[in-house]
């Protein structure tokens, strides 16, 4: 098994997730992940962190907390998730009640690296036309930039 897990969760579960431990959504799962980025081979600086696109894909959030798991707090088996996404072989579905907070980390919060995912897409996939969404979101962050200038 695995040395450490990670869950992502909406920011208003920190503390909740910080005073109780994780605990299963309303199909009873616990739903976690085994590797930090993804990073490709032909080009090592296209990286994009697997909790961004569980978050942007998955929860539909631009910003979560990440969530380290101990695999001692893990009593029964993990499911491979087997959803249709690119990092599916990386996320499994826990059907346990809870994981108790001592063997939860709330890491902190992050935010979705759109420029990062948006370099990563293009790199996977060259000559093809990228995510719409992640195209404007990179735009909105180009404009702030813009704007703060």
């Amino acid at each position: 098994m695995k040395t450490k897990f990670y869950h992502v969760s909406h920011l208003d579960n920190k503390n909740s997730i910080a005073s109780t431990g994780l605990k299963a959504n309303e199909d009873g799962e616990i739903l976690l992940y085994d590797t930090w980025a993804l990073t490709l081979r032909r080009d090592p600086k296209a990286r994009v962190v697997v909790g961004d696109f569980i978050a942007l894909k998955q929860i539909d959030c631009k910003e979560y907390i990440v969530v380290e798991i101990d695999p001692r707090g893990i009593f029964l088996e993990l499911i491979p998730d087997d959803g249709g996404d690119m990092a599916a072989r990386y996320q499994f579905i826990l059907k346990q009640k809870q994981i108790d907070r001592s063997y939860c980390k709330v890491l902190g919060r992050r935010k979705v690296d759109f420029i990062q995912m948006l370099k990563f897409n293009l790199a996977l996939y060259p000559g093809v036309h990228t995510d719409e969404f992640i195209m404007q979101e990179v735009l909105k962050i180009h404009i702030m930039n813009k704007r703060l200038l």
